[in-house]
């Protein structure tokens, strides 16, 4: 399709004007078709591949720069300068800068919800205590100093009362 990135990394590079591309020893091509298995690969999954496709721009004329020195290939290898390759590539593959803009995430401080969200239609009675009624099966619990703390060796009376020894 039409302005679908291509599948293959030659086919890309050709169309970013490096002429020399299957040239390029086998180590950097398989270095370089993987970085390109990879953006396609976040392109599928929705993400902009502006960025990655710059970085490996800039890595193929690392490497058509260092084919050129090692080999006598005559004449020019790439057709554009950096500057046009990246407009070109632009202008061939606008899709590049679409991606999935992720969903704001909701705050964590949200009211918790349990259940279905139906509102509790239980409603908690206080008893008064005097409404209570002891019957022979109940028995009244004694109720000990609540207001009072003792500190280990002491009681209400005093420290060590002679008597508890």
């Amino acid at each position: 399709m039409l302005g679908e990135l291509p599948n293959d990394f030659v086919t890309f590079a050709r169309s970013a004007g490096f002429v020399a591309a299957d040239q390029w020893p086998e180590a950097s091509i398989k270095s370089l078709k993987n970085s390109w298995r990879g953006i396609i690969n976040q392109k599928k999954a929705g993400w902009s591949v502006m960025l990655p496709i710059f970085s490996l721009l800039y890595r193929m004329n690392e490497e058509d720069d260092a084919f050129l020195s090692r080999s006598g290939f005559e004449g020019e290898s790439r057709l554009r300068s950096v500057h046009e390759q990246s407009i070109r590539i632009l202008d061939l593959y606008p899709k590049i800068s679409e991606g999935v803009t992720k969903a704001q995430k909701k705050p964590k401080s949200r009211f918790v919800q349990i259940g279905f969200g139906l509102t509790s239609t239980y409603k908690h009675r206080s008893l008064d205590r005097l409404s209570v009624k002891i019957d022979e099966h109940t028995k009244p619990i004694s109720k000990p100093s609540r207001n009072i703390l003792h500190v280990p060796g002491w009681s209400i009376n005093g420290a060590f009362y002679d008597d508890q020894v």
